[in-house]
């Protein structure tokens, strides 16, 4: 077997009474050789000589029963070091070798680890999608202009300027993590993920070079704090659900075809309907029992022969409540719908194929509004990447954080075959709690 070692597996490591191997995935050829008595003794095993060449195999010492993380990482170092020097590579030319020859040398190393074809050496954008990743990362921080098919050249070729101020001119032995770390937060800048990207693979590339010059490069990345990604929960609060209706409800009294759009987006946002099913909504019941329509005397939505667990279909009613029920009578008394609907769609499109609002339309629709809602309430930046979908999460999270709805009630709203699906939107914060402490503090008399 081939997984990275670690102290619970090497616990785990049980004779079978043979004798087998327990391959690191991290460094080629180590492993642990576990004897039909049960002795286990870390390992290298290199091939000298190339292809044609014989393997040679090293014991480098045995596992201990009290065998600690910083003993293994000293294994798996050591065994980097014997495989360099096992292996007769020369590194004479490591003290003179640019910022930008290391990432060259390193993307080589890439290129024969995945068998990429020397004809395709230049073709980045060809290669498998890891090394291609690793390629674009590293290459930003080289002061070089990005190639034809590299994704950023459009933008060169407008801007006239590199990807940033890079490091390509200087020596690899004179990089400092200061100059590392100032790179990484010029991409966080601009987006946080990319930049914990490039500072991962720096990270690879100097313990690459480190390896291959028996020591002489330090890996200063180790320095660079690491970038943590603030996480960016895509639900709206309940205020910001009451600022979203209102400027859904002040399109809707200008009228017109963006007016059945807002309205859409309102019954969306407070019955927690998909986007698929709500679209394909009808005024009333055909008899077909594929229909799913509007009941506005009872006040629910019923959609027919829906899926509720363990392959069962029946029919299932979702309630409307004040918001939604108001969105639904003024498109239904809306001008424009009198004049132009020639079927018993509720949410009708006459240029659209399927008679009724495309859910991309829809979802530009909601795109567009919500960059707008985000300037005029100054909500946090990152709403502006929310989309359609994501006013089903707001509704789930508003009843249950909230309003402090039952979750079984939640679920069956909202059309969750497994009620586990909507503890998962569920807090334990001060409102949540507050049904629960009143009951708990309930007297009894």
């Amino acid at each position: 077997t081939s997984k990275r070692l670690t102290l619970s597996i090497i616990k785990r490591i049980k004779p079978t009474g043979k004798l087998f191997y327990v391959w690191d995935a991290a460094v080629p050829g180590f492993g642990i050789r576990v004897t039909p008595k049960g002795a286990k003794t870390f390992i290298l095993r290199v091939r000298v000589g190339g292809r044609a060449g014989r393997q040679t195999e090293k014991s480098i010492g045995q596992v201990s029963d009290g065998l600690t993380a910083d003993q293994l990482d000293l294994m798996r170092s050591k065994a980097l070091n014997d495989r360099v020097a096992m292996r007769g590579e020369n590194h004479a030319n490591i003290e003179d070798m640019t910022f930008k020859q290391a990432v060259e040398a390193y993307l080589e190393h890439l290129r024969a680890q995945y068998k990429i074809p020397d004809f395709e050496s230049d073709n980045v954008h060809k290669w498998p999608s890891h090394p291609r990743a690793v390629a674009y990362s590293l290459r930003r921080c080289v002061n070089h202009p990005p190639r034809k098919n590299e994704p950023a050249y459009n933008y060169w070729k407008t801007h006239g300027k590199p990807y940033h101020a890079g490091l390509g001119h200087l020596r690899l032995m004179e990089v400092s993590d200061r100059q590392i770390s100032n790179i990484v937060n010029r991409i966080a800048e601009k987006s946080l993920s990319s930049a914990r990207h490039v500072r991962t693979n720096l990270h690879t590339m100097f313990e690459y070079h480190h390896t291959r010059s028996r020591g002489q490069v330090f890996n200063v990345v180790k320095a660079v704090p690491a970038v943590v990604e603030e996480r960016r929960i895509g639900i709206l609060t309940g205020q910001e659900m009451i600022e979203f209706d209102f400027q859904m409800r002040a399109i809707m009294e200008r009228g017109g075809k963006r007016a059945i759009q807002a309205a859409a987006c309102r019954v969306m946002m407070w019955t927690g309907t998909r986007v698929e099913e709500l679209l394909l909504l009808k005024w009333e019941d055909d008899g077909d029992f594929r229909t799913n329509y509007v009941d506005m005397l009872r006040g629910v939505l019923v959609f027919r022969k829906h899926k509720t667990g363990k392959g069962k279909l029946s029919d299932v009613e979702v309630v409307l409540g004040d918001h939604a029920q108001d969105a639904l009578s003024k498109i239904y008394e809306n001008d424009y719908r009198k004049r132009n609907y020639p079927s018993d769609m509720v949410f009708y499109s006459s240029w659209s194929k399927t008679g009724h609002i495309c859910p991309k339309t829809l979802n530009l629709f909601f795109k567009r509004e919500i960059k707008n809602i985000y300037r005029e309430f100054s909500w946090p930046e990152y709403k502006q990447t929310l989309t359609l979908y994501n006013l089903r999460h707001s509704f789930i999270s508003y009843l249950l954080n909230e309003r402090g709805a039952d979750v079984y009630d939640v679920a069956q709203q909202v059309k969750h075959s497994d009620i586990r699906t909507t503890i998962g939107y569920h807090s334990r914060n001060v409102k949540a709690l507050e049904p629960l402490r009143k009951a708990i503090g309930k007297q009894i008399d």
